[in-house]
């Protein structure tokens, strides 16, 4: 898959993606992804 032609933002508050491109479940991996980021490792995805 070629990230860069997906387009997506996320939403500050929840860490949501949103898109008109992307699959619901690939939206998910990104969410739950992100969660592992700030609660495993501590990285702040927020910046």
């Amino acid at each position: 898959v070629d990230l860069k032609s997906l387009k997506y933002f996320y939403i500050e508050d929840d860490c949501s993606y949103l898109t008109a491109n992307i699959d619901k479940e690939i939206v998910n991996g990104m969410q739950k992804f992100s969660e592992y980021l700030e609660n495993v490792q501590g990285v702040n995805v927020h910046k």
